[in-house]
């Protein structure tokens, strides 16, 4: 795969972009009462050695930030921790205080609980002031500035990776009313210190881009506006001046990925009123990239955060060119996470096929991360369309990834068994385990992280017409954690009655005949009629309708096919399997497995689990 940029901006665009380019990579001479000018690559390359949070953001549990955060206490006599309120499910709101200096400075992160990468980069930072403390310029930093410090203000919502707190109200909409314990927490802190600058730190959608650029925007900035106006004051003059600064400071690392946040005046905001009140707040929403590398935004971050604050300490701010802000260009319009492009598609149910492209995303929301599941986002002709990555499949027919059953693939390699399917076009995997062993093998793949091929359990059974209440029981236990159903042979499913049909028809799930599931082939059916079968008799028996269609919402499992010339259907016989795709990531390419982590647990804990 390789990302598509499409620069399709006007000349006055690409005009204000180059403006903002001539700002960014200036080389400022020192003034009088500025330093000397540090290079914001050490940041860069010292962020891994100081790193405290997980490498993942979104795996931070609250119980974990405690902990970081009393280590980090104990072991730096520069920081201070002080409990500041409770959320509504009690958990602890903490402010930690650094630095001895007169401007003081605010900083909350996560308020929305699905944001996770500036609570890391938070921590990252305070670790990087307690280590390095006698360097000058965290010294000059801490001299210059106090320091508080409000990670993950939305602990309930963490704990849910959702964006309101546990009453639903989002926080960040509740500055006026105070109806939240935290957003009462951080009015608190605000009016106990009065900060003259604050940082309202979030997460925006991973595929916002600058302006018409079609470049992804790695960092949004915004200087929020006090009135519905929008004028400007010297406290707003001061924000946008701020965000200069880390503009500048970011752009060794991402030049042309910075926008302007594309957001009015909104009393009900936390950084709309704190500009009101007196405070110069920065909104900083960190987007996507095109590497699937969450640090990379939590360092950018870390870069940001401190080169905000050395220019605050050291009075570098004023010295800043709000120009520069009100020149970047403000978030346009998203990119797909991921363009096939050129394919010839069936799309599992019609008796036709049709050329276009299917455009794939990872989440509603857009954020990044490997968890995430890839849907079909749109259908039909999109080119001139921008996406983070492409699929070239021109002179291929995509089709819904087959479904195959395996028996006792417990007793041997899963992964071996998985990664030969993926060479017959295979994206799901049910393995019929005995009912003896199901159990423990459902825990198993409960536990498993890297799977190629999504993966469920049916209970291959003999007990359904028999009335031995221990047999019943252990299926009764399969079916509770999420055994998709039973696969029974002619007798077993034809016969009334018995304890173990009475506890599948409880459960609502299905019993198949072993003789009507396709079992692992070689190569892709040779008709129309044994395709349709091969993708839709086990998802529609264990009731996975998302996987069994191309369309848009569902899942994007694919198996792309390379035919010989010649009209369909004519040429399926011999089609060729080149790439597979499970939950939209590209896992198989012509004879080789790129990655193991794309395949989910398919499992019907209860409705809408799988």
């Amino acid at each position: 795969m390789q990302g598509r940029l499409l620069l399709m901006g006007s000349v006055r665009t690409r005009g204000v972009l180059l403006l903002v380019g001539a700002f960014l990579f200036c080389a400022a001479s020192p003034s009088r009462g500025q330093e000397a000018v540090f290079d914001q690559r050490h940041l860069w390359e010292v962020h891994p050695r100081v790193r405290v949070a997980p490498e993942r953001p979104q795996e931070l549990r609250h119980a974990e930030l405690c902990l970081i955060l009393r280590q980090l206490v104990r072991s730096s006599p520069d920081l201070q921790l002080e409990e500041v309120g409770r959320s509504v499910e009690g958990r602890a709101l903490h402010l930690v205080r650094a630095g001895r200096g007169p401007q003081r400075v605010l900083l909350w992160s996560q308020m929305h609980g699905d944001e996770p990468t500036a609570t890391g980069a938070l921590l990252d930072v305070l670790s990087y002031l307690s280590q390095h403390r006698r360097e000058p310029f965290v010294a000059r930093t801490l001299e210059g500035v106090t320091i508080l410090a409000m990670p993950m203000l939305n602990p309930d919502g963490a704990m849910r990776a959702q964006r309101r707190n546990a009453l639903g109200i989002d926080i960040n909409r509740d500055a006026r009313a105070l109806q939240t314990p935290e957003g009462q927490a951080l009015k608190a802190v605000r009016e106990r210190y009065q900060p003259q600058f604050a940082f309202n730190l979030h997460d925006q959608s991973g595929r916002r881009t600058v302006g018409g650029s079609g470049k992804l925007a790695a960092v949004a900035l915004l200087a929020p506006p006090f009135d519905w106006e929008e004028s400007d004051n010297p406290v707003r003059v001061r924000a946008k001046k701020l965000a200069a600064v880390i503009a500048q400071g970011l752009a060794p690392f991402v030049y042309g990925h910075i926008s302007r946040y594309d957001a009015g005046f909104m009393p009900r905001a936390f950084g709309d009123a704190m500009q009101a009140w007196g405070t110069s707040t920065v909104l900083l929403e960190t987007g996507g990239w095109y590497r699937d590398d969450p640090q990379f935004m939590v360092r950018l971050n870390f870069v940001a955060i401190l080169t905000a604050l050395h220019a605050i300490a050291t009075g570098a701010v004023e010295l800043a060119n709000p120009a520069l802000y009100d020149a970047l260009p403000e978030n346009g319009d998203p990119l797909y996470d991921l363009l096939v492009m050129d394919a010839l598609v069936w799309d599992g149910v019609h008796d036709q096929t049709f050329r276009g492209d299917l455009a794939i995303n990872f989440d509603a929301a857009g954020k990044a991360g490997s968890d995430t599941l890839g849907v079909i986002a749109d259908i039909g002709d999109l080119d001139g369309i921008a996406a983070k990555d492409t699929v070239d499949a021109s002179g291929k027919v995509v089709v819904p990834g087959f479904f195959a059953v395996v028996q006792g693939a417990e007793q041997v390699s899963l992964a071996d068994s998985l990664r030969a399917l993926l060479a017959a076009g295979c994206t799901s995997a049910i393995c019929a385990a005995p009912v003896q062993s199901a159990g423990q093998f459902l825990t198993r793949l409960a536990s498993e992280k890297y799977m190629p091929t999504n993966v469920g359990v049916a209970v291959y059974a003999n007990a359904l017409d028999v009335n031995d209440t221990c047999a019943a029981l252990r299926l009764a236990a399969c079916l509770a954690n999420g055994a998709l159903g039973v696969v029974a042979n002619d007798d077993t499913a034809a016969k009334p009655g018995g304890l173990g049909q009475e506890v599948v028809r409880w459960f609502g799930r299905a019993v198949v005949g072993a003789e009507k599931l396709p079992f692992p082939a070689a190569a892709p059916p040779a008709t129309w009629e044994g395709l349709r079968a091969r993708t839709s008799t086990v998802a529609e028996a264990f009731h996975l309708p998302d996987r069994v269609s191309i369309a848009v919402g569902k899942v994007a499992d694919l198996t792309l096919l390379k035919l010989p010339a010649g009209a369909l259907p004519q040429g399926l016989a011999t089609a060729q399997v080149t790439q597979v795709l499970v939950g939209g990531r590209l896992v198989w390419e012509n004879g080789r497995l790129l990655r193991a982590d794309g395949g989910r647990l398919l499992a019907r804990v209860g409705a809408g689990q799988h």
